[in-house]
């Protein structure tokens, strides 16, 4: 969207309350099935990427080309994340 911002973390919930009481301007990265119009009135969707990952896969059996998510159904899936500090 082209705008500098600063996001403060909450609890799930209490980050929905403080946002839909108008006490912060609003709260990022929720799963696209809460409830907003019944739970939180105030609150609107905006879709908006706010964080994205690009990763590679590693097999052992050389057929599986490109299986995509719903392909990997039935394997053993190991995600190694490498932490870094002071950046």
């Amino acid at each position: 969207m082209g705008y500098d911002f600063q996001i403060a973390y909450y609890p799930d919930v209490r980050g929905l309350i403080e946002a839909n009481a108008n006490r912060t301007n609003g709260s990022t990265g929720r799963i696209y099935d809460i409830d907003l119009q019944n739970n939180y009135p105030n609150l609107i969707r905006v879709p908006e990427v706010i964080l994205s990952h690009s990763g590679i896969a590693l097999v052992k059996d050389a057929s599986i080309h490109n299986p995509g998510w719903p392909g990997l159904k039935g394997y053993k899936i190991s995600y190694i994340s490498k932490t870094t500090s002071g950046d």
